[in-house]
């Protein structure tokens, strides 16, 4: 008996470590860069080049944008192996265009999909599906703050996650259908707007510094401009973001995070270093710190 217990017990360890071991595997910690940040050398060495890279909110309808951010939160915020449900594709998600706010069960009168189509790829209309009962109802999220509910054809998988086609649905019928007046998000814009007055500053106290901007949502051009730099002779990289405040979520576990990465890559194809810099955030300039002042004498009038 002594001789079994010993041999359940061994096999519950072995078994605890395995799964411990298998689940620090698949959620990888990323470095430290705050830490990174906090002791770095601030010097730069060689030629110098400066790249923003951040979160700007498209101003027309890109499915794919919004594609990538759920896919962003998913890997950042939702651990394996509870992250393969929020993966997983278990049909087409489908709205009312009429009453996209919905929190209760309903009878649908017209059903679109994320392309805002009203007929699925076998030219049958959505409502029908629903008549002939092959559409659920989907209540929403307990977890979101005034979650609206969906419905859910389950005669096909969509091609992305369930969950992450809802979302754009909603993007692409709140921001730029119904939700707002213009049938744009003007993020993109405004910040260029800044971007252009920083970066003339910089042209002008620094003719012969190069610079680039990339979204974080579009990691193509992200990887292609800070190729583009180091390709042209960049010995320092200067990153910032557009960020106020830097977080962790945004800034240095992906905008520098991956940044970081994508330069890794260029040093083992082109066998030199790169010396990389973290700018302080804007919040650290009295000019942002006022302007949130001014704001909030403002709200508080």
């Amino acid at each position: 008996m002594k001789k079994v217990l010993i041999g359940v017990a061994a096999f519950v360890i072995v078994a605890v470590a395995g799964g411990y071991g298998l689940f620090r595997y698949k959620n990888p910690q990323p470095d430290d860069l705050y830490a990174y940040y906090q002791t770095q050398d601030l010097a730069p060495e060689g030629k110098p080049a400066v790249f923003l890279i951040g979160l700007a909110t498209t101003e027309d309808y890109d499915p794919t944008w919004w594609y990538n951010i759920y896919q962003h939160v998913a890997h950042v915020r939702i651990p394996w192996p509870v992250r393969a449900t929020a993966m997983a594709d278990s049909g087409v998600t489908l709205v009312d265009p009429d009453r996209y706010y919905a929190r209760e069960e309903f009878v649908p009168e017209r059903l679109v999909d994320r392309f805002g189509s009203e007929v699925d790829m076998d030219k049958v209309p959505y409502i029908e599906k629903y008549r002939e009962g092959q559409v659920e109802w989907r209540p929403p999220s307990e977890s979101v703050h005034l979650d609206s509910g969906d419905w859910l054809y389950t005669g096909r998988g969509d091609g992305v996650p369930t969950r992450a086609g809802k979302r754009i649905n909603q993007a692409r019928i709140w921001y730029y259908g119904k939700g707002i007046k213009q049938q744009k998000i003007p993020a993109e814009y405004q910040s260029q707007r800044i971007y252009d007055i920083a970066f003339g500053l910089l042209e002008e106290n620094y003719p012969d510094v190069p610079y680039a901007i990339a979204d974080t949502m579009d990691p193509f051009q992200w990887r292609k401009k800070i190729f583009a730099l180091l390709d042209d002779g960049a010995e320092t990289l200067v990153l910032t973001s557009p960020m106020v405040m830097y977080s962790d979520y945004e800034d240095f576990h992906n905008g520098f995070h991956h940044s970081f990465e994508i330069v890794r890559a260029w040093e083992a194809e082109n066998d030199r270093e790169i010396k990389l810099i973290i700018a302080p955030p804007m919040g650290y300039q009295k000019s942002m710190r006022d302007a949130y002042l001014l704001i909030l004498k403002d709200k508080i009038k």
